[in-house]
């Protein structure tokens, strides 16, 4: 019976985690090379005991893997070997002051929602004084 061999990596992706694995930087190198021997035909766990991973971090890689392709790695490690040029917002800055705005917006409106406290009714301030008159008369 013949299988078929489904490569994980592209030949892009393939060259990109080897040099990757080449840095020996701790995480992305062990990932890098965890993904190399996935497509090398190995185990999930052959391939996180001989990359230094867990078998749950290498399951999680391979979920990022799939959403992300090599994105997942830094984008200064891509800038390093790759030709092209990768695509940065030319305006950092204005996204992070409109992010806090909005995270300010967000605090404020649960500040305020919190704050408001509903006024007892007749019936509840009756019966507190009675929890309190029977609480004095034990003790």
């Amino acid at each position: 019976m013949a299988t078929t061999k489904v490569k994980l990596l592209t030949q892009n992706d393939r060259e990109l985690c080897e040099k990757i694995a080449e840095l020996n930087i701790v995480l992305v190198s062990r990932r890098a090379r965890a993904l190399l021997m996935l497509d090398d035909g190995h185990t999930q766990a052959k391939s996180a005991q001989l990359s230094s991973l867990t078998v749950g971090q290498l399951r999680y890689l391979l979920i990022l893997f799939r959403k992300k392709g090599t994105e997942l790695f830094p984008i200064e490690l891509k800038e390093t070997f790759s030709s092209e040029p990768a695509v940065v917002d030319n305006n950092p800055v204005e996204d992070v002051t409109k992010e806090k705005k909005k995270k300010a917006k967000k605090k404020k409106k649960g500040k305020k929602s919190s704050a408001k406290k509903k006024k007892p009714t007749k019936k509840e301030e009756k019966k507190k004084k009675k929890s309190k008159k029977g609480k004095k008369k034990k003790g």
